[in-house]
């Protein structure tokens, strides 16, 4: 093949409608692998997301059960300090009622204290 040969060949449009197939072959080809790898890689964060999901949703679940029996003991003790809060409300009601009672007693016998004075000052 000589230079004339080799340039009428090049400067045909069949060769450049070849090479412009050819191209958009391999460019459909790498196009086409791109997105397998992209889909393969959504794929794969896609199923992290559901276990990261799902471990977040039991440990949830786990913490939720937890805050409940800490709500329970919490209220037991709140019975508990509001059982023993009218017990101690009832022991002042008692104390107080036993002080008013013992502070009749202590004036009445003040009184007569004070009678028995006012007779022996009386008398003399």
């Amino acid at each position: 093949m000589d230079v004339k040969t080799v340039q009428g060949i090049a400067s045909s449009e069949y060769v450049f409608g070849i090479l412009f197939i050819i191209g958009l072959i391999v460019a459909f080809r790498v196009i086409n692998a791109w997105i397998k790898d992209t889909k393969s890689e959504s794929k794969e964060r896609e199923l992290k997301l559901e276990k990261l999901y799902e471990e977040h949703k039991v440990e949830s679940l786990q913490r939720e059960k937890d805050l409940m029996q800490h709500l329970e003991k919490s209220n037991e003790s709140l019975e508990r300090t509001s059982r023993t809060l009218d017990k101690i409300e009832f022991s002042l009601q008692s104390l107080e009622n036993k002080t008013e009672k013992m502070d009749i007693g202590i004036n009445d016998i003040w009184k007569r204290l004070e009678e028995i004075d006012n007779k022996k000052i009386n008398e003399h």
